[in-house]
């Protein structure tokens, strides 16, 4: 008998953390840099640009608590500059991410543009057709994108200003319109994003606070029957740092170095027996 939805907590750590020997709980946000974080807000511990060996320029630290080499300068700050281009600098202008799922494969370059390619079915290759295409085709819209997930039949894309655009099956984008796009679609009813994960017929996504958010066709995942609208996962409203999902399943990882799984149990994933 397989569970349809279900919520259990791994132990992967102590169940009181201590930060500095204090009995405190790490945070991303609270202004220091402590246990897993790179830096926080401006703590930095201590690093500048040329910790990276970049010229100069200002380090910065992101809304995940990691460093953010952006306002450095030279080759290797992960920007694409207008003096450089993926043969003089393939660190910053080439592909930097790739994402596969379903029949398409797609991949981020240093611009800030995202190429599909593979089978348009439902949209997936987001270049506003529902062709095949051999040839890696940009992903239309405009939109700088940081980073991509993968379904079965749909793609999601969060962008530098945490905002999530999906495209493909209309079944597992959120919205109330169930139409497949092949244009990419901001996600509405959700807050500010760090990062997001996609399963085969759903996507979950990192909330500032920490909280995980869910939306999409498959209950296992959504935990909120055929609810396809974005939602909270129960338990989960906030001190999560880390989100992924598989097929029909998804994990957490909360602050404290505890692991949180919920979906369909098939073969124990949940770290119980199936």
């Amino acid at each position: 008998m397989l569970s349809t939805v279900l919520l259990f907590p791994m132990a992967c750590g102590p169940a009181q953390p201590t930060v500095n020997g204090n009995d405190a709980v790490v945070g991303c946000g609270d202004g220091v840099a402590a246990g897993w974080e790179e830096c926080d807000q401006e703590d930095l511990r201590e690093a500048d640009c040329t910790t990276f060996g970049l010229a100069g320029g200002t380090l910065a630290c992101s809304r995940s608590c990691t460093y953010d080499t952006s306002g450095c300068q030279g080759c290797g700050n992960g920007v694409c500059d207008a003096d450089e281009d993926r043969v003089t600098c393939a660190e910053d202008c080439g592909a930097r991410q790739i994402a596969t799922g379903g029949l398409v494969s797609c991949s981020i370059l240093g611009t800030g543009d995202a190429f599909c390619w593979g089978n348009g079915a439902s949209g997936m290759i987001g270049d506003g057709t529902f062709t095949a295409n051999s040839l890696a085709s940009m992903v239309v819209g405009g939109l700088s994108h940081q980073a991509l997930s993968a379904g079965a039949g749909h793609m999601c894309s969060l962008t530098p200003a945490g905002l999530v655009y999906c495209w493909g099956n209309g079944e597992y984008l959120g919205a109330p319109n169930l139409e497949d796009t092949s244009v990419p679609r901001v996600v509405e009813g959700i807050p500010q994003v760090s990062s997001l994960s996609a399963s085969y017929w759903a996507t979950c996504a990192l909330g500032l606070l920490g909280e995980v958010i869910c939306w999409g066709i498959d209950s296992n995942v959504t935990t909120r029957g055929m609810d396809r609208s974005p939602g909270p996962v129960q338990g989960l409203s906030s001190g999560m740092r880390i989100v992924s999902c598989g097929g029909m399943h998804c994990c957490a990882l909360s602050a404290p170095e505890d692991l949180w799984c919920w979906g369909r149990n098939e073969s124990g994933v949940l770290g119980v027996p199936g």
